[in-house]
């Protein structure tokens, strides 16, 4: 498991991915990864040769990037009740006129959407709508777990849909904890889902929640330090077990006392990060792009990133979420401004991730993988992009839903990993969204007049 996340890593080392290229790994969509098989038969497709010369199973080196587009104002957001206790926050970006609409939907649980987010999407081509959901972002109430739980996210969805008079999502786009939701609701509402683009793909099935918080996890392996420091506050009988530790920390985080609340949020947030920026100090370099440069080495009792170890590795992780938070800030227009956050601060991102997390997902084990369930989405057209060196959702998730789902398009992106900000994945993103736009517009026979003039 541990080699498979390492391969990226690898692979940048031996000089097959320089600053500016990705490794992408296309499965083509009859293929059916075998259980029995150590791996899938992959073979390497230089970029320019022709597509299908090399066999079912490519991997193609792109060298033409694509960035995101330009930023938009929203021309449309609001709050929308959705039960007795909850409103959400949403916002729509684009083309007001366009017949097209797409939606994305955030991860975390509790990370909230940003205008960033939009920007995924050509605004010239489609709306695109983002939503906070219940408890987190400009949601309200902030932080609240009445009635959150996937079920109501469902219908949130559905009840925003038909609040914004949108007859069927075109393309729905979700990363992490985002992937989850969009399965989820496409195959309770498969009719209302025209195509899907997933990112960093996660079931929340109970093997993925212990690989990131487990004290038998492979990310506890991975930064033992680091996860030192993130239990370091339990007390022993607290951390036996993946759950002890969720329940540990759930104690924490929905304590009265805020000042336990918020050194657990802070552990809570620290320990993502690192677990994030191992991957981001090795593989990018200060201008955004791929390093070759980078040595990950392990010296007997922890791992150093250009002789860095986790201190230093979580100082940088946070100085970029610093920079991420201002970039991603709401511009505001007019009387359209985004609701200001509740005072006192309320840390919905930690407590809403915790509290899905201790109750997988509020979904049975392995229920998105159920041949029934597969079976309602498997007409609709899917294109996933997944971080080869993902450590938050590592790419075996991907892998078992490809198995189940073969007709859906795997892109595994050597040299990536979680965030949907890395360049190489945010370009694979923006090619997909391009594409089943494309495919979207044919199908309606949009442009034939001017092709045929």
């Amino acid at each position: 498991m541990v080699c498979l996340l390492l391969v990226a890593g690898i692979l940048v080392q031996g000089g097959l991915v320089g600053s500016a290229t990705s490794l992408s790994l296309s499965f083509a969509p009859s293929l059916r990864l075998a259980r029995s098989a150590p791996s899938p038969h992959i073979s390497l497709r230089p970029h320019g040769l022709r597509p299908g010369a090399v066999g079912r199973s490519r991997v193609t080196l792109w060298s033409d990037r694509r960035g995101l587009y330009e930023p938009t104002e929203p021309n449309q957001q609001g709050l929308l009740p959705v039960d007795d206790t909850h409103s959400l926050f949403y916002h729509v970006y684009g083309n007001s006129t366009s017949q097209h609409v797409a939606l994305s939907l955030h991860g975390g649980p509790g990370a909230g959407s940003f205008p960033r987010h939009a920007r995924f999407f050509d605004p010239k081509r489609c709306r695109v709508v983002l939503f906070d959901q219940r408890g987190c972002g400009s949601s309200t109430p902030r932080g609240s777990i009445d009635n959150n739980d996937t079920p109501n996210l469902i219908a949130d969805i559905e009840r925003l849909r038909v609040h914004l008079n949108v007859s069927t999502w075109d393309i729905v786009l979700g990363g992490s904890w985002g992937s989850t939701l969009a399965l989820a609701y496409s195959q309770e509402y498969p009719e209302r889902v025209r195509a899907m683009v997933l990112r960093g793909v996660c079931l929340m099935r109970a093997k993925e929640i212990c690989w990131l918080f487990g004290p038998e996890g492979g990310c506890r392996a991975l930064l033992p330090r680091a996860y030192k420091e993130f239990v370091s506050d339990l007390l022993e009988h607290e951390t036996v077990s993946c759950k002890t530790v969720l329940e540990a920390y759930s104690r924490r985080l929905f304590s009265s006392n805020t000042t336990t609340q918020g050194a657990a949020a802070r552990r809570w947030l620290s320990w993502e990060y690192s677990v994030s920026s191992l991957h981001q100090a090795a593989v990018l370099n200060a201008t955004g792009t791929l390093s070759a440069s980078s040595v990950v080495e392990w010296d007997g009792s922890r791992w150093l990133v250009d002789g860095k170890d986790e201190e230093e590795l979580k100082a940088e992780a946070r100085r970029r979420s610093s920079v991420t938070l201002t970039a991603n800030t709401s511009k505001t227009n007019g009387n359209q401004s985004r609701p200001a956050p509740s005072a006192p601060y309320v840390p919905a991102q930690a407590m809403l991730t915790c509290w899905y997390s201790l109750h997988g997902g509020f979904l049975e084990e392995e229920a998105i993988l159920q041949p029934q369930r597969m079976e309602r989405i498997r007409h609709i057209p899917c294109i996933a992009v997944q971080g080869a060196a993902d450590y938050i959702c590592p790419p075996w998730t991907a892998l078992d839903l490809h198995e189940a789902w073969p007709e859906m398009k795997l892109r595994l992106v050597a040299g990536a990993g979680h965030s949907m900000y890395d360049p190489e994945i945010t370009s694979e993103l923006v090619k997909a969204t391009d594409f089943l736009l494309d495919r979207h517009t044919s199908d309606s026979g949009e442009g034939q007049e001017e092709e045929t003039s």
